[in-house]
């Protein structure tokens, strides 16, 4: 997080400095939206990464496990926040960075189900609603082995 409000964070701008300046601005902005969008998937898939990989017992000495690991989806966010902020303003430029987040949510939609599927019994409907919108949207065969694997070894 440190690194990317001091913007010394790894970013796609080899020979930016070299454009003009109007253009710049753009590329700056393009460079934004596809941060923000990887950001908030990673944002996503940590969070189902912090659900369903460690119990809700599970402790490191007295802090349970979820909370010292949800550094990653918070720091993930922070940093999409920052990367919407990015871009100077003036035509749009952020709104069109902040557009990474319906992108990012999309990419990581499969994770996100996995997540929300932890909170919900499996045989009610919202569940199996979840899980055929994770098929539809993420290709089929995919998510339903996700989701299997999910599922079996949260039953351990």
């Amino acid at each position: 997080m440190i690194t990317t409000r001091e913007k010394n964070h790894l970013s796609l701008s080899i020979g930016v400095e070299k454009i003009p300046e109007a253009a710049r601005k753009w590329v700056t902005t393009a460079t934004s939206l596809v941060s923000v969008a990887i950001c908030v998937a990673q944002a996503g898939a940590s969070l189902s990464f912090i659900l369903t990989g460690f119990a809700s017992e599970a402790r490191v000495g007295v802090v349970p496990m979820r909370i010292a690991t949800l550094i990653m989806p918070v720091g993930f966010a922070f940093m999409a926040i920052r990367f919407i902020l990015t871009p100077t303003r003036g035509a749009g430029r952020r709104w069109i960075a902040g557009l990474g987040v319906p992108i990012g949510l999309l990419i990581g939609w499969s994770p996100l189900v996995n997540a929300f599927l932890t909170f919900l019994p499996p045989a009610s409907s919202l569940a199996q609603w979840f899980s055929s919108a994770g098929a539809r949207v993420c290709g089929g065969n995919r998510a339903r082995i996700v989701r299997a694997v999910t599922c079996r070894s949260s039953s351990f």
